[in-house]
């Protein structure tokens, strides 16, 4: 009766899974199940380190060139719609950044001059700005200057009386004659002139935080929800 022959090692190398040289490799078996969780969270974390550096870099390269930090934020109300909607995110540049020719010597367009001059952004004449108004609670908002009024002037002569809420005259509104120089300012989407309103003056240049260059819509919801 023939013997049984053992295996030789050429034999059983040979059973094993060959590499892309053609070489037998072990790696494939050698991995417990550990080492496989072991690598897929490395794999996990290189991933996402290189994501956040990608967003880092262009954060920061956005602030170097619009010149202003944070250079984007959300809008949490309707009184830009529909050009600008609630959930939108912005994007912001300093006033003296992108200076049209029909900006003032504050970098800003407003309505008035826009229709003057032709020049529009976001589907109305002049530009639109980010302020805050110390005298309101500080909070910011996103509207269009629609002109601009010295200390002392009676601008309701000015306006357009479809946003003075039914105000006849000057003496009808809080701030006129204007306590200081500044812009009359207004949403696209309201009826109203934001300084008809009691207790509302005239948004002075130092008070404009920036001029809203683009819009991405519905990136800004998650922070809208969490504010």
């Amino acid at each position: 009766m023939a013997s049984e022959e053992e295996p030789s090692e050429d034999t059983a190398d040979s059973d094993l899974p060959e590499s892309a040289d053609g070489e037998s490799s072990t790696i494939g078996l050698a991995l417990t199940p550990v080492k496989w969780i072991g690598k897929q969270w490395y794999l996990w974390t290189r991933d996402l380190f290189i994501g956040a550096a990608i967003v880092v870099g262009i954060i920061v390269l956005a602030t170097l060139i619009l010149g202003i930090w944070p250079p984007m934020g959300a809008v949490s109300s309707g009184s830009m719609a529909p050009t600008i909607g609630v959930g939108d995110a912005v994007v912001f540049s300093d006033t003296d950044r992108f200076q049209p020719a029909a900006a003032d010597q504050h970098g800003i367009v407003t309505r008035e001059v826009g229709m003057e001059e032709n020049y529009t952004s976001f589907g109305d004449y002049g530009t639109v700005i980010m302020f805050e108004n110390p005298n309101a609670g500080g909070v910011e908002i996103i509207h269009r200057p629609m002109f601009y009024v010295e200390e002392g002037e009676n601008w309701v002569k000015r306006a357009d009386e479809e946003y003075l809420l039914d105000a006849e005259s000057c003496s009808h509104i809080d701030s006129c004659p204007a306590p200081h120089a500044g812009y009359i300012t207004k949403g696209d989407n309201n009826n109203y002139y934001d300084q008809a309103q009691i207790g509302q003056a005239p948004i002075k240049p130092k008070w404009v935080n920036g001029v809203v260059e683009a819009k991405v819509p519905h990136v800004g919801w998650l922070r809208v929800i969490f504010a």
